[in-house]
């Protein structure tokens, strides 16, 4: 792996480990527990990119935020009301910035907000498709 795309590996773990609230002395125990080692320096190509899957959302997590638009009747991951939402509830205004623990407060919130719209009668009509949850993750 070349340095540019360390860099990017590097920076990446770093902004997901942040969000998670992890930094200083619980991010050097988090990599600690992942890796058995304390600084991304140490960590080789192949540990870089193993954390960076790892810290991404799963396959699952994006199947579940597009299932969640279907409802919505949002038009997928460019629809302009579900980027507002996305914004609002995680701070990112890209749904493709989004970590695996952002991506669980969305999909927490979007199951909180479609709970209270059905529980008050005001859920849009159902407009799921049935292979929605093998939908792929944002551009």
């Amino acid at each position: 792996m070349d340095d540019e795309t360390r860099d990017k590996r590097r920076a990446y773990i770093r902004l997901a480990a942040a969000d998670a609230g992890l930094e200083g002395d619980a991010f050097r125990d988090f990599l600690k527990r992942r890796t058995g080692k304390t600084d991304l320096d140490s960590l080789t190509d192949k540990e870089l990119e193993d954390l960076k899957q790892w810290l991404k959302p799963s396959p699952a997590q994006w199947g579940k935020v597009r299932y969640f638009c279907d409802v919505m009747g949002w038009e997928g991951f460019d629809d302009p009301a579900f980027l507002a939402f996305v914004e609002r509830v995680t701070k990112k205004n890209n749904p493709r910035f989004l970590t695996r623990l952002l991506i669980r407060n969305l999909i927490a919130a979007l199951s909180s907000w479609i709970d209270t719209l059905d529980h008050h009668g005001r859920l849009p009509p159902a407009t799921v498709a049935p292979d929605a949850r093998l939908s792929p993750e944002p551009k």
